[in-house]
């Protein structure tokens, strides 16, 4: 098996500026940026593929800052890690390394907050890992069924808790974990799980910039409509920003093909 993957990121039709940020094939945006157009490529399963979506915290002071930060840890851990590395415990030490540089980049500009959420996808071989904090989901679409496999660390579960009803998939809670929190505060907790590949699947990771302006029925239809990764992200930023496009938006997609790149697929 083999991946075909394609990423975007758009600043959107309100936001002045884009805070998003993403780890792909090797790559990641400057602290300021406007955006990376539809790109594409393919990656082999021998050795470990990490892909992200960091999603600055736009109330914060400088959410471009905290999530090039946890980008740039991200490319440069990539580029030492071994082979034989363990996905789960790689992407939680990434989390509390980057916490840490956050916080410290906090102190050294008197206090004013800044934050960003990661959510991150590692495949090599038949299986995948995922970690995540905060509320940028990772989707899986198999056998035609659309799954969040990431978990949203908000408000949600708490006000679900009281009221006894699910809340409104559009409403929007308050966090309660993301890159950014001060260890004596709060220690940041996120959510890992690991599950095996099967070809034909296809992974959706993105900023709350799609999901937001973009409903879960419509994201599944994309995934499934398009068979090339690029088309999808393509097509999710289109219908974000035809909905409005009210915050940064940014998608990786990733399908899980069979045979070999240069070879026939089946």
């Amino acid at each position: 098996m083999y991946l075909r993957i394609a990423a975007s990121s758009h600043p959107g039709k309100v936001r002045a500026k884009n805070e998003d940020n993403l780890y792909f094939l090797g790559r990641h945006l400057p602290e300021q940026n406007t955006g990376l157009e539809p790109v594409s490529g393919t990656a082999k399963l021998n050795k470990p593929v990490l892909l992200g979506v960091f999603d600055g915290m736009g109330g914060y002071a400088a959410g471009e800052k905290a999530s090039c930060l946890m980008a740039d840890l991200t490319a440069r851990a990539c580029d030492a890690a071994p082979r034989d590395m363990v996905p789960r415990a790689f992407m939680m030490a990434l989390c509390q390394e980057a916490n840490l540089g956050v916080c410290q980049m906090m102190y050294d500009h008197d206090g004013a907050r800044m934050g960003t959420t990661a959510s991150m996808l590692c495949l090599r071989k038949k299986e995948y890992a995922l970690c995540n904090i905060g509320d940028s989901p990772i989707f899986l679409l198999r056998s035609g069924t659309l799954t969040e496999i990431s978990v949203e660390h908000t408000e949600r579960s708490i006000y679900e808790s009281i009221t006894g009803k699910k809340a409104d998939p559009k409403r929007k809670f308050r966090l309660t974990q993301n890159i950014g929190m001060f260890p004596d505060e709060i220690a940041i907790e996120p959510y890992c799980t690991e599950g095996k590949l099967q070809k034909g699947d296809v992974f959706l990771i993105c900023s709350d910039g799609i999901t937001d302006m973009v409903d879960c029925d419509e994201i599944r239809d994309i995934l499934t409509r398009e068979a090339a990764p690029q088309k999808v992200v393509e097509a999710l930023t289109h219908r974000a920003l035809e909905n409005g496009g009210k915050d940064n938006a940014t998608a990786i997609c990733i399908r899980v093909c069979g045979g070999c790149i240069l070879g026939r697929t089946k």
